[in-house]
C-alpha cells in the first residue's frame, strides 16, 4: 500500500484542503472528521522505500522514504503522528517495485563513492595545509626543518601542538614564563642533536 492522506471534500469554490500530508497535522478527531467530510487518498504508489519511527517526549512521529522519480533521489517526509487525528494515514506501508529499489541501491553506490572521494579530497587539503604550516613555523624558529616540526605535531596531537603553535606565531609575550617555553620549543627545533626526545616537560605542556 502507498501513503495515505486525508483531505476535506471539494468545495463549490476551490479544491480540496489537505489535512495530513508531508507532516501537517490534522488538528480534527475521528468523529469531526466524518461530520466534515474528510476523505483518504493515495499517493506514491510502488515508491515507498522503507519507514521510521522517531519517538519524542510525548509522541511518535512516523517517516516514510520514497523514491522521487522526477529528482532521482530518495525523499522522506512524515506520514502519521501520535500528535494529531491521521488514523488511515497510519496505513500507509513500504511497496517499492524491484525497479524502484534498484535505482535506489545505485543512488546509495553513487553517493557513497561521492562521499568517499570528497573524504579523501578534504584529507589531501588538510595535509597540504599542515604541511605549509610546518614549513611557516620551521621559518618562525630561526631556520629549524620543517620535519622536526611535523614530528611534534606527531608528538603531541593537534589539542597540544595548537598550543605550541601559538607560541611559535606570539612575537610579543605578556609572561616571561610562556616566553621561555617558545624559546626551549624554537632551540630544540633548531638543535640537530637535542638531548631530550621532546622539548617540553609534562608540566610544562599543561601550561601552553
Amino acid at each position: 500500500m502507498p501513503l495515505i492522506n486525508l483531505w476535506h471534500e471539494p468545495r463549490a469554490d476551490g479544491p480540496y484542503t489537505p489535512l495530513f500530508r508531508t507532516g501537517a497535522v490534522c488538528s480534527l478527531s475521528s468523529r469531526e472528521q466524518q461530520q466534515r467530510g474528510v476523505h483518504s487518498y493515495e499517493t506514491h504508489h510502488g515508491l515507498c522505500l522503507f519507514e521510521r519511527e522517531y519517538n519524542g517526549y510525548d509522541d511518535s512521529d512516523f517517516y516514510m522514504t520514497y523514491w522521487d522519480e522526477q529528482a532521482g533521489m530518495p525523499v522522506e517526509v512524515m506520514f502519521g503522528t501520535t500528535r494529531g487525528s491521521c488514523g488511515p494515514c497510519m496505513g500507509s506501508s513500504v511497496d517499492a517495485t524491484p525497479e524502484v529499489k534498484a535505482k535506489y541501491e545505485v543512488w546509495c553506490a553513487e553517493r557513497e563513492r561521492a562521499q568517499y572521494i570528497a573524504r579523501r579530497a578534504e584529507k589531501a587539503r588538510q595535509l597540504r595545509a599542515a604541511r605549509a604550516t610546518d614549513r611557516e613555523l620551521a621559518e618562525l624558529s630561526g631556520g629549524a626543518r620543517a620535519l622536526r616540526v611535523r614530528s611534534l605535531r606527531r608528538i603531541y596531537g593537534p589539542e597540544k601542538f595548537a598550543g605550541i603553535e601559538r607560541l611559535l606565531r606570539t612575537r610579543k609575550f605578556r609572561s616571561s614564563f610562556r616566553e621561555n617555553i617558545a624559546k626551549q620549543i624554537r632551540d630544540w627545533l633548531v638543535d640537530p642533536t637535542p638531548p631530550y626526545p621532546t622539548p617540553l616537560s609534562k608540566r610544562q605542556v599543561q601550561y601552553i
